[in-house]
This record gives C-alpha cells, structure tokens and sequence, in this order.
C-alpha cells in the first residue's frame, strides 16, 4: 500500500542506513519498526493495564489481602 510520510531527515537517514543493512526498501523497514513500536507499545499498555493474569483457582481459596489480614491476626503479626 502507497502513502506519504513527512519524516525528520534524521529519521530518514537512519532509515535508508538500516534498509541497506537488512537488505530491504525503505518501506519494508519502515513497517519492520512500526509494526515492532506498535507490538511493543500494545504489550506494555497491556501489562500496565492487567499486571499479570492470576492462576485459576480450580477450587482452592483465593489469596487475598483480606486473607493476609486475617493469617498475620491470628499470629499476632
């Protein structure tokens, strides 16, 4: 797909640089780094937003702070 970018000429410069060094069009590694940018942006707004995804229970008692309250009570903690 054609479209016009107004790139910095620094950019550009480190563009074409890179280009020849993988042996690809501007517009190849242009997408190569976009795509990547956006892979890496996505992964860390996901991470940030969730944290982590918690084992399933399967039946077991959630650990929660409310749990830990009531563990360091009990041991006068």
């Amino acid at each position: 797909m054609r479209t016009t970018l107004d790139l910095d000429e620094d950019i550009i410069t480190a563009l074409k640089e890179l280009a020849k060094r993988h042996r690809q069009s501007m517009g190849k590694e242009a997408s190569r780094l976009i795509r990547l940018a956006l892979q890496t942006k996505a992964a860390e707004s996901e991470a940030a937003f969730t944290g982590f995804e918690p084992f399933p229970t399967k039946g077991r008692k959630v650990v929660t702070d409310d749990l830990i309250d009531q563990i360091r009570d009990s041991e006068s903690i």
